[in-house]
């Protein structure tokens, strides 16, 4: 969450700059600098999204990372549509199935 405010108050550039100095003079150890650059990231992404009026997040993927996004989306109240990792599995079949049906008409 800290990094997600950060990119918040701060923007990209000044939260990206804040990575350096809580390595450099607070000495945090790199998995938590990692962690708090990932929230950057990703918070600045949904930043972005959200200016879209209304807008509109799908969130898919490995199961970290889409629940790196998914508690992302939440803390910044962007409502958003979380597709499990079966449900893309299972959707990929039929989205091919459409496209082949549309060229064969």
């Amino acid at each position: 969450m800290k990094g997600i405010d950060c990119a918040a108050t701060h923007g990209l550039a000044g939260a990206l700059f804040q990575t350096r100095t809580r390595n450099v003079l607070q000495r945090e150890p790199p998995e938590a600098n990692a962690s708090f650059l990932s929230g950057i990231l990703i918070g600045d992404e949904l930043r972005a999204i959200n200016a879209t009026t209304p807008p509109k997040v799908l969130i898919a993927g490995a199961d970290t990372i889409r629940e790196s996004y998914s508690v992302a989306a939440h803390h910044l109240r962007i409502p958003a549509h979380i597709f499990s990792s079966e449900e893309v599995r299972l959707a990929v079949p039929r989205a091919h199935a459409q496209i082949l049906s549309h060229f064969a008409k």
